[in-house]
């Protein structure tokens, strides 16, 4: 699977509390804890610059250095989250 650039760079346009819900739902689809969930739902707008300032080559590079199980998880997640209206 491919990251979808598109879908991440519409999340950054999510409002916090429902970005928050999105990145809750991508940590515990890669496998995180629930502690580590919660804490990257807590830094909503630190990850929001990051994926800002990421380039398509930024998170292709990422992405190739992910599990492929991992990917499916996190464009799981954001597909998921879409078909919520959000």
């Amino acid at each position: 699977m491919e990251m979808d650039y598109g879908k991440v760079k519409e999340a950054v346009n999510l409002p916090d509390e429902q970005f928050a819900s999105l990145i809750y739902a991508v940590v515990l689809a890669s496998g995180g804890s629930q502690a580590q969930a919660l804490a990257a739902k807590s830094n909503v707008y630190r990850i929001k610059r990051k994926l800002v300032d990421a380039s398509e080559e930024d998170l292709r590079q990422l992405a190739g250095t992910l599990d492929p199980a991992l990917l499916q998880g996190i464009m799981t997640a954001l597909k998921a989250k879409e078909g919520q209206g959000g």
